[in-house]
């Protein structure tokens, strides 16, 4: 009988450990369409009431070596400029609840024409 329960025991932990791991309810994960054959790509991300960005720019550089060729992105949200970074990922912290409309614009001195992805999120908790 032990014998039983044992074997038991040790098939239900080996089926429950699968290889697909549920995501959390409370992150909600996005990216834009197009992502191989479009020059700017963002993927983001909502936790709380921060939202987690990750640009991705064909043949523009966020490194600080050269001034002149560094780009950076201004952050709007809902028509209002929030932030500007230099770096391809970054966190715009305490959203306030609800939806909102955020545009990124990916400016290079060098380059003329501007980059421009917008999203929308929805931001349902303070925490």
């Amino acid at each position: 009988m032990r014998y039983f329960i044992v074997v038991f025991l040790i098939g239900s932990l080996l089926t429950g450990c699968g290889n697909k791991i549920p995501e959390p309810e409370n992150v909600a994960m996005a990216s834009t369409d197009n992502e191989i054959s479009d020059p700017f790509s963002v993927h983001y991300f909502v936790k709380g009431n921060s939202i987690f960005v990750e640009c991705y720019v064909k043949d523009y550089s966020f490194a600080n070596h050269n001034q002149k060729q560094q780009t950076t992105v201004y952050v709007y949200m809902d028509d209002k400029k929030v932030k500007s970074v230099n770096t391809a990922a970054f966190i715009i912290k305490d959203v306030p609840v609800g939806p909102h409309k955020m545009r990124l614009v990916i400016h290079n001195k060098e380059k003329k024409v501007d980059l421009i992805k917008q999203f929308k999120v929805h931001i349902s908790s303070t925490i």
